[in-house]
């Protein structure tokens, strides 16, 4: 089994790239000739030292020598950058919980950095971030979500991915931008099979103006579920009530993107969605027309045409309230901790 990533990095990754660290050698990752794969990780390992995740390369993450991250060079596949989740300055809201979820004993930040040297991998942090990434999170901002994640309430028995979507969602909300799009990022890895991650990253992509990205992975998760499309996604809910005007920014940058790249499919269905998500459904019907308009593919073409049917079935009905047997669709109405409780990560 294997699944292709193309960015940020364009090798195949033939066993989940994030992972619990284990002592436990496979035999088929050496074939990749890197020693950052070699008894790097395997999901729920035996020895929870510490955890590693991704960094994304989306937004600030993009520029790798301005926020702290992790390193290991190899000859086969350059410069890995990676994060610990034991460290506290790549996750400085968020490294405690993970210290001690589903652990038999509390690892530390050393002792992350210990197994880090032990299994033969690279650790040199490169220069912390002065602006955006996680250093960007005000004080008040982050005991916030200290408070959340320490409290030994809903989080505690969050799964690992649900985890990351959770300080994702968290987040979102406090206006990191940034960091919330690595947190979906990795959430869409550690889950490969649930489309939500994938959903809310295009969201998340789209505040940062990845919109290249956020169109594929839009895509992508509808792909994965077809009944995506017809669920009622309430972005301002998403953004919060105090993330109201930078929502307005957003819609007013991919706004002014449209005008600028009128034949651009991406950005066409990015913008429909986006108004479709807050209500201004006129504007999401011109988008979805342009969009089918453009399409270079019968994909996007019935992609386009449901599209529109959303939009009419919109403009001729109230939106009522959702069924309380889905989970998803209770998320997507109304999105909060308990919703994401009941979602189907692993």
């Amino acid at each position: 089994m294997g699944v292709y990533y193309g960015y940020p990095y364009s090798f195949h990754i033939g066993y989940p790239y994030v992972g619990y660290y284990s002592y436990y050698n496979h035999p088929y990752l050496a074939s990749y000739g890197c020693g950052f794969y070699s008894g790097f990780y395997v999901r729920f390992g035996h020895h929870r030292l510490s955890y590693y995740s991704l960094c994304s390369g989306f937004g600030v993450h993009n520029h790798h020598s301005s926020h702290h991250c992790h390193t290991y060079a190899c000859a086969t596949h350059g410069v890995h950058y990676y994060h610990v989740r034991d460290c506290s300055v790549c996750y400085p809201h968020g490294y405690r919980e993970y210290r001690t979820h589903e652990a038999g004993h509390e690892a530390g930040h050393e002792a992350g950095h210990e197994a880090c040297r032990e299994a033969g991998h690279g650790s040199g942090d490169l220069s912390v971030a002065t602006t955006g990434g996680s250093e960007s999170i005000d004080r008040a901002k982050t005991e916030s979500v200290d408070g959340a994640a320490e409290g030994g309430g809903i989080l505690s028995g969050f799964s690992p991915a649900k985890l990351t979507f959770a300080y994702g969602f968290l987040a979102f909300q406090n206006g990191d931008f940034n960091q919330a799009s690595e947190y979906f990022f990795n959430a869409s890895v550690e889950d490969a099979e649930s489309p939500v991650p994938r959903f809310v990253l295009a969201t998340s992509l789209m505040s940062i103006a990845e919109y290249d990205f956020a169109a594929d992975y839009l895509r992508k998760s509808f792909e994965m579920d077809d009944a995506l499309v017809g669920h009622d996604f309430n972005l301002r809910a998403f953004y919060g009530e105090a993330r109201a005007t930078e929502l307005a920014e957003h819609r007013k940058l991919l706004a002014e993107r449209a005008e600028l790249y009128p034949s651009e499919a991406d950005t066409q269905l990015l913008k429909g969605y986006l108004d479709l998500s807050v209500g201004d459904l006129d504007s999401a019907g011109l988008h979805f027309a342009e969009l089918r308009d453009l399409a270079d593919s019968d994909v996007d073409r019935a992609l386009a045409d449901r599209l529109l049917a959303k939009v009419a079935e919109r403009k001729s009905s109230q939106v009522g309230a959702v069924a309380s047997d889905d989970p998803l669709a209770n998320f997507l109405a109304a999105p909060s901790l308990e919703g994401i409780e009941a979602l189907s990560i692993q």
